[in-house]
Parts: structure tokens; sequence; C-alpha cells
């Protein structure tokens, strides 16, 4: 896999790095973010088949208020 590296310069000085193909090859799609002393990972991993799923979690519940 070919690295692909871009670097933008805001209206305030600072410079961002933003580059693919380097780290993280497992995943369906990477990309690390650089400014300065920070960098952040963001990562992708996705399945072939899409699955529905039933979240509980996501699911809202009523409000319940006492009497």
């Amino acid at each position: 896999m070919n690295v692909i590296t871009k670097t933008l310069q805001l209206a305030d000085g600072r410079t961002i790095t933003i580059e693919t193909g380097k780290v993280a090859k497992q995943t369906d799609g990477a990309v690390m973010l650089t400014m300065n002393n920070t960098v952040l990972l963001a990562t992708v991993c996705a399945a072939k088949d899409a699955v529905p799923a039933d979240l509980p979690s996501a699911k809202a519940k009523p409000a319940t208020t006492k009497s």
C-alpha cells in the first residue's frame, strides 16, 4: 500500500499533516492526523455484509416521574 501525506497550513499559522497507508494496515481505513505534539489515529473496521442489530442501549427509555 502506498503512503499518502498531505500538509495543510491553517490561517492562524498552524500546520496539520494528514497521512494514510502507513499504520493500522489491518483496518479497512486509517488516517493519522498530526499537529505540533498532538497525534490522532482514526481507524475504521467494517464487516463485509451488513447485519441488522438490535442494540437495547441505543433505544430511548421513557421518562418516569413520581406522583
